[in-house]
């Protein structure tokens, strides 16, 4: 699943006027969440939230955009 890969990233802000660009490195769902469940975590709920801006296109108007882990430590 390519854990560890690095890539590029650049985020621009709305206007693309100003911009930062970094190294990030792919961490795939599954292994971010049992390196939780590892360290003592518990997961609590998952929420999907919907990207709002996305619903106003024709892009993944039908798939969650976001979405909320609620972890606790007992």
């Amino acid at each position: 699943m390519n854990d560890g890969i690095p890539f590029r990233v650049r985020l621009t802000d709305a206007h693309g006027e100003k911009a930062v660009e970094f190294t990030d490195y792919h961490w795939s769902m599954s292994h971010t969440v049992n390196l939780l469940i590892e360290t003592g975590f518990e997961l609590m709920r998952m929420v999907e939230l919907p990207d709002k801006a996305a619903l106003k296109t024709s892009a993944n108007k039908h798939f969650p955009g976001y979405l909320v882990l609620d972890f606790c430590k007992p």
